[in-house]
């Protein structure tokens, strides 16, 4: 038995469809019924196991093919024996009357694909068929009973003659242009339905925009179906200035810059692995910097008045209007303010090198480093701006100086770092801090599934403070899914006792979720459970007799600080000396199984 909708393979055909064709002209589609198979063997109830003719069937009885509703039915009335998500095909299993296993999708797996929808860029995703989701009412009730609640769409000379015009005329939109969680489920007129099926109705059934049911409709229904306004809006350019008529090609479509930009502030979190994507692939072609009124060794005086087009304006508010109006360095709007204004607006300085120049760093020292502390090296706020020997310069321009001048240690050194450490350093939020993270392991961030080490990757790109409230928030949402404590004395499967016997190299078990390499188990025990946890010892219990070979006796991993490489180097080294640690020859098969299995480990993490 096989995946009804297997991930992998959706993945394998879509790359394999994008290379020569537009992501955009493509829409993923989502099966709303499942599949069913009779197994051959009632002890083995899990994909991979063989089958020997299709299942239950529904929609007049067509074997093997089972609508969601009628499944759904198993699921809320607890009519199973088995129901579990196969994390491997992102895809749900459930087996019914012992020997009926059924294949399908429910909301948290369509949610699943929507996101890789969303991530490989495609049209959107559709569903087959909306009839099969539920069976207590059919769409077309819903509307009958949409529209008694409603009025009629009112005839334009009517609306002319009663004084009906603007927002009055315009249809009442379920969403306000934001994204609609399309699978999402909501309770209406007695029925549960998709907030895509609910937006459909009102695009059929007229609604006028600014009335008491468009508003009852949006405070019922848009904290469920509705994306989110981004509580920290997406910024593509930041203190950069957006070109906002350069054209554009991103996600498919044409574009630019300025829709673009608009687009992200409405529906983006700045902290997104879609926000992050965007500044990575677009900086380049939107964002210049901005027009700054000074050279880099004058001082803006942001309170001197100017006048401009016979307005009386600060300097600063003169360079912010700038800013926003997207003038950027290099324009000529950007040179001609700058010959204009600059004498009123930029005084002279010394440059910082010039005053702050006191010594020199002997070759092979230690340079001076501000965020230098114990023998740690804190993050550094790079453009932060701090008073230094009477100059107002940045963090990165005073440690550039003083690693330039100062060797670590150095009375300057010490005392510049006692003064600026807290202005220009900070300890970087770690997610898990003193324990391991699980790489593999999944969470879903801003609407998108993202795997441990993606996520964490994606957290170390913010500058946040260990110990602040976005830090704590972000430790205690996400930490126990990706986080472990190593162990003291770590698992060893094929230890019983005093003794300690090899790993069967070819061995496979079946797990309650696919099939797993006893060197993979044996690995993953290794590294996070005790010798005495109750995982360690259920898991022997389970998987000893398969995946260990009493016949013959190895080292034991060793506990401590050792680590799995060493147990193995351990293992082999006597036999490349030319003693053998017993009468037996070494298992070279099981050497290079091992081998293989570590390496394949550590290259996936």
């Amino acid at each position: 038995v096989g995946a009804h909708t297997d991930l992998k393979l959706i993945d394998s055909v879509v790359i394999e469809l994008i290379e020569e064709v537009p992501p955009t002209k493509f829409v993923l589609g989502m099966a709303a019924y499942g599949r069913t198979y009779t197994l051959s063997d009632d002890r083995c109830k899990e994909l991979g196991c063989p089958f020997r003719s299709p299942g239950l069937g529904g929609c007049s009885n067509t074997p093997g093919f089972l609508p969601y509703n009628e499944i759904n039915e198993f699921i809320e009335s607890n009519s199973y024996d088995e129901l579990h998500q196969d994390v491997s095909s992102s895809s749900m299993v459930a087996v019914v009357d012992d020997d009926q296993m059924i294949s399908f999708d429910d909301p948290s797996t369509w949610a699943i694909k929507e996101a890789y929808a969303e991530m490989m860029c495609l049209r959107g995703v559709t569903m087959w068929s909306i009839d099969m989701l539920e069976a207590t009412s059919t769409p077309e009730s819903r509307r009958r009973s949409l529209s008694a609640t409603k009025p009629k769409p009112p005839d334009v000379s009517l609306s002319q003659s009663i004084g009906l015009s603007g927002d009055d005329l315009l249809g009442c939109s379920l969403c306000d242009h934001r994204r609609v969680y399309s699978t999402a489920t909501v309770d209406y007129a007695d029925s549960t339905i998709t907030c895509s099926e609910l937006e459909d109705m009102l695009s059929t059934v007229f609604v006028p925009q600014e009335s008491d049911q468009c508003v009852e409709l949006h405070s019922t229904f848009s904290d469920s179906c509705c994306q989110k306004v981004p509580m920290k809006p997406c910024d593509i350019c930041g203190e950069k200035v957006i070109m906002n008529n350069n054209s554009i090609f991103y996600a498919g479509k044409d574009t630019t810059c300025g829709e673009m930009s608009d687009s992200m502030k409405f529906t983006t979190e700045e902290t997104s692995f879609t926000c992050s994507l965007s500044k990575t692939s677009l900086t380049n072609l939107c964002c210049a910097e901005p027009c700054h009124m000074c050279g880099k060794h004058e001082d803006f005086n942001e309170n001197a008045i100017i006048n401009t087009e016979g307005l009386n304006m600060s300097c600063g508010d003169y360079q912010a209007t700038m800013k926003l109006s997207g003038v950027f360095k290099g324009s000529n709007e950007c040179d001609i303010s700058v010959s204009k204004l600059s004498e009123t607006c930029c005084t002279q300085e010394v440059q910082p090198e010039e005053k702050l120049i006191t010594s020199y760093v002997p070759p092979h020292s230690t340079p001076c480093k501000i965020c230098e502390r114990g023998g740690v090296n804190h993050q550094l706020k790079a453009e932060t701006k701090v008073e230094y020997k009477g100059a107002s310069i940045s963090c990165i321009d005073v440690n550039s100086i003083l690693s330039k001048n100062e060797i670590e240690g150095s009375e300057i050194c010490e005392a510049t770092q006692s003064m600026l450490f807290d202005g220009c350093c900070y300890e970087k939020c770690s997610l898990c801090g003193d324990r391991s993270l699980k790489f593999e392991a999944t969470v879903k961030y801003n609407n998108q599934i993202l795997e441990c080490g993606e996520f964490n990757a994606l957290f170390g790109m913010g500058n946040i403070n260990e110990g602040s409230d976005q830090c704590d928030a972000i430790q205690a949402a996400y930490s126990n899914s990706c986080c472990y404590e190593p162990p003291t004395k770590p698992c060893n499967l094929c230890q019983q006792g005093p003794s300690t016997y090899d790993v069967l190299p070819n061995a496979f078990v079946k797990k309650r979720v696919g099939t797993d390499h006893c060197g993979n188990i044996v690995q993953t025990l290794a590294a996070r459970e005790e010798e005495d946890s109750a995982q360690c010892r259920n898991s022997k219990d389970e998987y000893f007799s398969k995946c260990c070979d009493v016949s013959k006796k190895t080292k034991a991993l060793p506990g401590g600080e050792n680590s799995y490489v060493e147990w193995l180097t351990d293992y082999i080294s006597p036999q490349l000396s030319g003693n053998p640690p017993s009468s037996k020859p070494v298992p070279w098969s099981l050497i290079a199984a091992s081998l293989f299995v570590f390496f394949l480990s550590y290259f996936m993490i």
